[in-house]
């Protein structure tokens, strides 16, 4: 049996309006898979801490060194 894992990236708290685009891209990605012989055995949440950067400070507005956060959701297919 093999295995393959595909990473989808996200902000931890998410706005109702991003939901649906989200649904999407997770739905082109299992399907993008089950073409390809995958199927998905589960997906599972991770969480991401990020350390900003000055540049992203200067851009953002955050203060330097602060950190964060991201969810990102593991996909896992299997093919026997």
């Amino acid at each position: 049996m093999q295995y393959k894992t595909v990473t989808l990236e996200h902000p931890k708290r998410l706005k109702k309006d991003i939901a649906p685009e989200l649904n999407s891209e997770y739905e082109r990605i299992i399907n993008q898979q089950a073409a390809e012989g995958w199927k998905l055995l589960g997906i599972h949440p991770i969480e991401i801490r990020r350390k900003i950067t000055c540049g992203q400070w200067c851009l953002c507005g955050f203060l330097w060194g602060s950190n964060n956060y991201f969810q990102a959701d593991v996909l896992v297919f299997f093919k026997d």
